[in-house]
């Protein structure tokens, strides 16, 4: 955003504002685990419903807050057109400045805003996974999940449960392989992902 003197006007200077509206935030997606194993799929919709609170959120907040700043530069523009009756260089050079702080300050109440709304809603994801750290129900379905991937469809090898502070370690062998599941090593890969997503 900048200040410039119509030509046109050689008696009385007047303001014209130009310049291209700033803020807009760009955000990417979350990297898709191609080859993530049947485990991250059974939670993968919980996860995308998340960054689609996320995204709705960011995007109501940045069509506020753009439209608040938008309206008060259109009111400093029609302020100044009506107040403005002399073209002295200091004073041009105390309203650009002017302006540009204003700018800056907006456009960082709007970014901190942005940021807040997806600290808290990570921190909610982060909170429900921690909690489903030791549910039954999660349990369950990770134990069959280790039945399939071990190709036990009838269920006859043990799953083998410890439970510890770090979380529910679960095991399943047959006489070719043995494949171990932890809980709590499964939610940080979780909340890794939750927090791999592009910031503002």
């Amino acid at each position: 955003m900048f200040i410039e003197i119509d030509s046109s006007y050689k008696l009385t200077p007047q303001l014209v504002f130009k310049g291209d509206e700033t803020g807009i935030v760009k955000k990417s997606q979350i990297k898709r685990y191609s080859d993530a194993n049947a485990l991250l799929i059974a939670i993968e919709n919980r996860v995308q419903e998340y960054q689609k609170m996320i995204e709705d959120n960011t995007k109501k907040l940045i069509e506020a807050k753009q439209n608040e700043l938008n309206e008060h530069i259109k009111q400093l523009k029609i302020s100044a057109e009506q107040q403005i009756t002399a073209s002295k260089k200091k004073w041009f050079e105390n309203a650009d400045k002017q302006l540009k702080i204003l700018l800056a300050s907006q456009e960082k109440k709007l970014n901190d805003a942005v940021t807040d709304v997806k600290r808290q809603t990570e921190q909610a994801v982060r909170n429900r996974l921690i909690k489903m750290n030791q549910s039954d129900s999660l349990i369950k379905y990770l134990i069959d999940a280790l039945h399939n991937e071990i190709n036990d469809l009838e269920k006859s090898l043990e799953v083998v449960q410890s439970h510890s502070e770090q979380g529910t370690l679960l095991t399943i062998e047959n006489d070719e392989c043995i494949i171990s599941i932890n809980t709590q090593e499964l939610m940080i890969e979780l909340k890794n992902c939750i927090e791999n997503i592009t910031h503002v």
